[in-house]
């Protein structure tokens, strides 16, 4: 599962996250089918699942593996 659905599945669907960080419910689905979450999004939903998902969840292709370990633990 990526990180967005993770994010999604937290939230209960995508026009429950769209809601909570203030963005259409198609472009939730959009990043869902790219795989890519623009990063001036990403904070909001870290904020919108309580930081259960990451900004390294979210885009390991732009922090990387390694510091997803580190946010980790």
């Amino acid at each position: 599962m990526s990180g967005i659905e993770k994010a999604i599945a937290i939230v209960g669907s995508q026009k429950a996250l769209a809601e909570k960080i203030g963005v259409s419910q198609q472009a939730v689905g959009k990043w869902v089918a790219s795989g890519e979450v623009p990063l001036k999004r990403l904070a909001a939903i870290e904020r919108a699942t309580d930081n259960k998902v990451t900004r390294y969840d979210l885009r390991p292709d732009f922090f990387g593996e390694a510091a997803a370990s580190v946010a980790a633990g």
